[in-house]
């Protein structure tokens, strides 16, 4: 996908794919190198950017909300598998996956 990203006062356009992390679109693509990858799992902080004046981790990858805005822009109300289907090729370890898509659905208006 096409993305446009305002980088240090500048828009950059960029095609990235569900797994590129930030990191690999500053430093691959982009070639601005001032980040570092580090640990690549959010734990060392060397990867870490401002994001609208905030420090963030740039080496995870925000996969799943990508995937839901892009699903939501597509599918405004999807049904329960839709959002599963949508959300499909994203691993996430840490949750059963049933809140993230109670949560989509309650993006789209409906109940959890």
């Amino acid at each position: 996908m096409t993305l446009a990203l305002k980088i240090n006062g500048h828009v950059r356009q960029v095609q990235a794919d569900l797994a590129d992390t930030l990191l690999t679109v500053l430093r691959d693509q982009l070639q601005l190198t001032a980040a570092k990858r580090g640990c690549n799992q959010g734990v060392c902080g060397a990867c870490t950017v401002m994001i609208d004046g905030r420090p963030q981790r740039a080496c995870l990858s925000p996969g799943v909300l990508i995937s839901a805005h892009w699903l939501l822009a597509q599918t405004p109300k999807p049904t329960t598998d839709e959002i599963r289907a949508g959300l499909s090729g994203n691993l996430c370890r840490c949750t059963g996956y049933r809140k993230i898509v109670d949560a989509v659905a309650s993006a789209a208006g409906g109940k959890p």
